[in-house]
């Protein structure tokens, strides 16, 4: 028939032998269309069957869409039905029956809501099948094929039970072959991919519930629901994850192709036997007690969540990727991390944390005998936890801190190397045979349990003290050992090698870190502890306390100690031992013991006045000594002086006073000055070595009173004199020792000197007028104390008040020749004295408000000899200055040496007149 109007069957059967032309045809309540020619209905026609009608196939037939109601009827024989040509979306819940099969064409979705019983093979060859029903797809003889770009969807939360699958393809617009719209849905028949296929979840779930037979195609699953593989995933096509979703595979897995987790999660609770699985970019593998048998690698952005599980190849994080390690982690693969690890429980695999990899303790682990490597640029952090059971741990990594320890934290190993890497622990522990070559940073209370072998540097140096480091074992090797050192207070951090009272043999070197330095102060005296432990043979070195200021600090061993001593600087006692000498040769060499410059008249007068003016300069070396704490310094000082005195005096020289007494009675006045210089030796190993040079510049300014008397051949005179003596300090450090604290300093002293002296004239010769005559006396003076403040903190410097006896004797041999005039004389003379300071040593107090004052003795400057030779001159005027009646004039020049004095000379010159 070639009508092509709508075909409504309203009652009874109507049945086509040979075709109808419609593109509609309607089955209406209790009524049959019977079709017995494979092209009764056109092959785009819709049929639609209502309520209870019922569609006969008596031979396979091709229609354009179907639809129907529930409780509508397909009745296919042994024939096949081809439905979907038009391209239209259509739905049947009624129930197709038979030994038949059930085809699906075309680009629409056709739906199957109702339960179904047809025997025969459902072929998707295109568009989509919707099954909304357990039994939609009929019984499980033939089960159901999806061809390539078509696809089967379950939704409403059914279970296929046992329908075998074929799969090819990924379904329509990549939606999957087999794919769950919604709900949770479950398809428990064995799949088998005839090609390369993707199942899909859209939202809701799916269970896979039977084996999958990948016929060595590759299986992707994505979407963004959940889909759970129960049974066994098989063959050697592999499998990719995409979608948001998460895939879970329960089953021991045995398909070997690679496992790709592109998006979403991949999460095994079973076994993968891939040789290689891959985690990508925002994707992530959780393995939950699960095994994956070959190497796995976690990309840049990828993640893996390890709740147990096995790695029998390397797992391999990469950089940018991050691994969280939960539970038991075993396996005979290795772990390489270049990204970022957290463990915790049980890790037995070998780990090598590489690049910038970092690996992180959330909680205890343990390693069951592995080894760990860290190298590159990676860290450790052990984040206050324990990481036990290694057999051997080395750390080369290059990053500022390899490996960090807190808070109680371990780290234990058979063996640990730290091969030229930082490990820094804080109140932790590292157990086990521990050789270090790089840098340990200990700080807070940290022990080594078990032997130490440091070639490289153990450091306490964080600017405070307080840090302890104790190695309960043997303690060698030739490596630095690092410590802060209070020089304020003596407080330090200590370590402690504590096998046996004497752990730490060979060398020890120790690189102290000084806190204050500004604030020094003198140790306790019977040492400062820095290293309990040392075997009294070893040798050992000590770099950067110190060197040179006030206070000098030592290092040595005591019993099996090693201690920091301290002791004031014995330049410090140069220093003071320079001023005393110093202010001892003002004394006794520029203002040498001297008559003033009193004559009388050889005119015949009873009575005169008159006056004169003396002028010196010379130098000299001066030596002085100083003790403290059983420790002596010698110090030299070379001086250069000069100075000037001038006096006024009358006299009467008739033999007047006392039953036959020439008497004079004077004032004088005067002014010195001069320049001093000495080494300053502030080397605690080597006091031989200079380190710098302290000096001052001295001024004195000085007036007295005395009194000169003669008999016969007698002669003699007494004076006062009372000086002011101002000094200013200078001293130059030679690099990269410290200065005392000289430089700028300024302090001033006041003496009273008494002296007196007696001569007596032997008559060696008259005629030629040679004559000797010898001379004893002695200066007492008293001088007043200074203080001194050193500069930047070193503490004070106080020189005590002293008394010096200087007594002396000698003896001049003069020869005097009148002048032709009768009016004048020249006398020369040769004179030698020996001058001797009785006044014993003197003190000086050094303090520094750390402990008591400490003394320092000074030496005086003993015993020394002169030698002199000069010229005096005299001569009677007549017409003089100012009524001068007498000139005399005198130049004379002394040599001095001793014990304490050395290149000591000097020029005098004065001249008189009398009136």
């Amino acid at each position: 028939n070639s009508y092509s109007g709508a075909t409504t069957v309203t009652k009874g059967t109507l049945v086509v032998t040979g075709s109808i032309a419609s593109a509609m045809v309607t089955v209406d309540d209790d009524a049959t269309l019977e079709v017995a020619n494979g092209a009764a209905i056109s092959n785009t026609a819709a049929v639609t069957l209502n309520d209870t009608s019922t569609l006969a196939l008596t031979n396979s037939e091709t229609i354009g869409s179907l639809a129907g109601a529930s409780g509508s009827f397909v009745t296919l024989g042994a024939n096949t039905l081809t439905t979907g040509g038009d391209n239209s979306s259509t739905s049947y819940a009624g129930t197709i029956s038979g030994t038949g099969a059930l085809t699906k064409t075309g680009t629409g979705t056709f739906t199957l809501t109702g339960a179904n019983s047809y025997e025969g093979l459902t072929s998707v060859n295109a568009g989509v099948l919707n099954v909304q029903d357990a039994d939609a797809l009929g019984t499980d003889d033939a089960g159901t094929t999806v061809a390539s770009g078509a696809a089967l969807e379950v939704q409403g939360g059914i279970t296929i039970a046992t329908e075998a699958l074929t799969l090819n393809g990924s379904g329509v617009l990549s939606g999957g072959a087999l794919r769950s719209v919604s709900g949770a849905n479950s398809y428990d028949g064995d799949i088998t991919l005839g090609s390369a296929a993707r199942i899909n979840a859209d939202a809701g779930s799916l269970t896979v519930g039977g084996t999958v037979d990948n016929g060595g195609f590759l299986l992707t699953v994505g979407g963004a629901g959940n889909t759970t593989f129960e049974d066994i995933i098989s063959g050697l096509g592999g499998l990719t994850k995409d979608g948001a979703g998460t895939t879970t595979l329960e089953a021991v897995n045995s398909y070997s192709g690679a496992t790709t987790v592109n998006a979403g999660t991949l999460e095994v609770t079973g076994t993968i036997a891939s040789a290689v699985v891959t985690v990508k970019d925002t994707a992530t593998l959780e393995v939950t007690a699960g095994t994956i048998s070959g190497a796995a690698t976690v990309e840049d952005g990828g993640t893996l969540d390890v709740t147990s599980g096995t790695f029998t190849g390397l797992l391999t994080v990469d950089e940018g990727g991050e691994a969280t390690l939960t539970g038991t982690v075993d396996g005979a693969g290795g772990l390489h991390n270049e990204g970022s690890v957290s463990a915790e429980g049980t890790l037995s695999k070998n780990v090598e944390n590489a690049e910038d990899g970092e690996f992180t303790l959330t909680d205890d682990l343990a390693a069951s005998g592995s080894d760990f490597d860290n190298i590159g640029s990676a860290t450790l952090d052990l984040a206050g936890y324990d990481y036990t059971g290694l057999d051997v741990f080395t750390n080369s990594s290059d990053a500022t801190i390899g490996v960090t320890l807190t808070s109680g934290g371990l780290l234990s190993a058979t063996t640990i190397n730290n091969t030229g890497g930082t490990i820094r622990m804080t109140d932790a522990e590292i157990a086990g045979a521990f050789t270090n070559s790089g840098t340990l940073e200990s700080f807070g209370l940290s022990t080594v349990t078990g032997s130490m072998v440091n070639t490289g540097t153990i450091t306490m140096e964080d600017g405070s003290t307080g840090d302890v480091l104790t190695i309960t074992g043997a303690v060698s090797g030739t490596g630095a050992y690092v410590l802060d050192f209070d020089l304020s207070n003596g407080d330090t951090d200590l370590f402690v090698a504590s096998a046996g009272g004497a752990g730490a043999t060979g060398g020890v070197q120790l690189d102290f870190n000084p806190l204050n330095a500004g604030s020094a102060v003198l140790l306790d005296p019977n040492g400062v502890v820095v290293f309990e432990g040392v075997d009294p043979g070893a040798s050992i070195s000590a770099n950067y306390l110190p060197t040179g200021g006030a206070i000098l600090y030592g290092v040595g061993i005591d019993g099996t100690n090693i201690e920091v001593t301290s002791t004031i600087n014995p330049a410090v006692a140069g220093v003071a031992a320079g001023a005393a000498v110093t202010q001892s040769l003002i004394g006794t060499v520029v203002n040498r013991p001297t008559s003033p410059f009193v004559s009388g008249l050889a005119l015949e007068e009873s009575c005169s006045s008159g006056g004169y003016l003396r002028a010196t300069t010379g130098q000299a070396t001066v030596t002085g000594n100083s003790t403290n704490n059983s420790i002596s310094k010698t110090s030299t000082v070379d001086t250069q002086f000069s100075g000037v005195q001038g006096g006024v005096d009358i006299g009467c020289y008739d033999g007047r006073f006392f039953d036959g007494w020439d008497g004079a009675i004077g004032v004088m006045l005067g002014y010195n000055n001069g320049s001093t210089s000495q080494g300053v030796y502030s080397d605690a190993i080597d006091n031989t070595i200079l380190t710098g040079v302290s000096g001052s510049e001295f001024s004195q300014t000085y007036g007295g009173l005395y009194v000169a008397g003669s008999k016969d051949r007698i002669s003699g005179d007494v004076q006062l004199r009372f000086d002011h003596t101002q000094f200013d300090l200078s001293e130059t450090a030679f690099l990269p020792y410290l200065p005392i604290g000289l430089d700028g300093l300024s302090y001033a002293t006041d003496s009273t000197t008494f002296g007196t002296r007696m001569n007596y004239r032997f008559d060696v010769n008259e005629d030629k007028g040679i004559n000797f005559v010898p001379t004893i006396g002695f200066n007492y003076t008293t001088t007043t104390g200074a203080l001194l403040t050193l500069n930047g903190g070193n503490g004070t410097l106080e020189i005590t008040p002293f008394n010096t006896v200087v007594g002396f004797i000698g003896g001049t041999l003069t020869k005097t020749k009148i002048g032709e005039d009768g009016q004048s004389a020249t006398t020369t003379f040769l004179s030698g004295n020996y001058y001797k300071d009785f006044g014993g040593d003197r003190l000086a107090i050094f303090d520094n408000a750390s402990l008591d004052p400490t003394d320092i003795t000074l030496g005086s400057l003993g015993g020394f000899a002169e030698a002199s030779i000069g010229v005096n001159f005299v001569k009677v005027l007549e017409n003089g200055p100012s009524g001068a009646k007498q000139l005399n004039a005198n130049i004379r020049a002394d040599a001095r040496f001793g014990d304490n004095v050395s290149d000591s000379y000097s020029l005098t010159a004065q001249v008189r007149l009398s009136f």
